[in-house]
């Protein structure tokens, strides 16, 4: 149940003519108010788009990225797996390199001193 309206003090000196005129201003200023909030409603409508559409740019990016960083880390277990496979092989080629020069110094140094015991002997 609702009671009587009550009367303000802007009210109680106005006649019908001044309360309708008094009616219509309020419900032009909330009128002006409610397309002030439906103008910022819509701005803010435009923003939380211009995020989203930022937001899924950004994802897209990160995914490529993230694909990227994966065959790139998948390349360099290959490089590092064919790098120690090459490591080895240069460690036992210097071996077999350093047994090389080994047995040629010792074949040199067996003709020189068979070339100097054949000179000695010939004295």
């Amino acid at each position: 149940m609702q009671g009587k309206a009550k009367e303000t003090d802007t009210t109680a000196e106005l006649d019908n003519h001044g309360l309708m005129n008094l009616q219509q201003q309020i419900m032009s200023q909330q009128n002006t108010e409610l397309d002030q909030l439906e103008q910022s409603v819509v701005t803010t409508k435009h923003v939380a788009l211009q995020i989203n559409e930022e937001t899924t740019l950004h994802n897209r990016l990160l995914d490529e990225l993230d694909g990227d960083v994966e065959t790139t880390g998948n390349r360099l277990r290959v490089v590092q797996q064919k790098l120690k496979l090459i490591m080895g092989r240069s460690g036992s080629c210097k071996l077999y390199l350093l047994i090389g020069l080994l047995l040629l110094l010792l074949m040199l140094m067996i003709v020189l001193g068979f070339k100097l015991a054949v000179y000695f002997v010939k004295l």
